[in-house]
C-alpha cells in the first residue's frame, strides 16, 4: 500500500521540475502507481490513502481511478474494463483513509459486473458501478465505411 511517510515518496521532492515548477519525469509516474495501490484489508474491502501534501478535499480522480482499482482486483485478470459510471456524493477528506467496499453483483461467461462504494466517516462519499469483459470478436467500427449509399 501507498504510504503517505514512506520515504520513497520523498523522492518527488527532488524530481525534475520544468520552468514554471510542474513536476515531471519517472518519479510522477512512480507517484502515481504508489498512489493507486490499494491496502486489502478483506477479501472484497480496500484502502486508500492520499498524498500528504493534498489540498483540503480528496481528488476526485484519485477517489475514482482507486475505487476502479479496488473493483478490477475482485475480476480475473483477462478481462478488462468496458464501461463505468460513478457518482460523487461528498468531498473526500485527505487526512483520513479511504475504505473501498466491492460488492460482486455478477460473474458471467463473457461479463462481470463491480459496485463500488467509497467510505469515509462512515459515509459513502462515491460510488461506481463497472462491467469487466472478456476479449471477444465483434464489430468493428473505425476504419469502415458504414453508409455506403451517402454521395458526397
Amino acid at each position: 500500500m501507498a504510504d503517505t511517510g514512506d520515504p520513497a515518496w520523498s523522492q518527488w521532492i527532488d524530481a525534475p521540475r520544468t520552468a514554471d515548477g510542474v513536476l515531471r519525469g519517472q518519479p510522477v509516474v512512480d507517484r502515481l502507481v504508489a498512489l493507486l495501490d490499494l491496502e486489502r484489508i478483506e477479501d472484497d474491502i480496500f484502502r486508500g490513502v492520499s498524498p500528504a501534501d493534498s489540498p483540503a478535499r480528496v481528488f476526485g480522480g484519485q477517489v475514482a481511478g482507486q475505487a476502479l482499482i479496488a473493483a478490477g482486483r475482485t475480476v480475473p485478470v483477462e478481462r478488462s474494463v468496458h464501461s463505468l459510471h460513478a457518482y460523487f456524493f461528498r468531498p473526500g477528506d485527505p487526512r483520513v483513509p479511504i475504505v473501498y467496499d466491492v460488492d460482486r453483483i455478477r460473474d458471467g461467461q463473457s461479463f462481470t459486473t463491480r459496485r463500488v462504494v467509497a467510505i469515509q466517516h462512515g459515509k459513502a462519499i462515491f460510488s461506481l458501478a463497472a462491467s469487466f469483459q472478456l476479449p471477444e470478436q465483434g464489430l468493428e467500427h473505425a476504419g469502415r465505411t458504414v453508409m455506403r449509399w451517402v454521395t458526397a
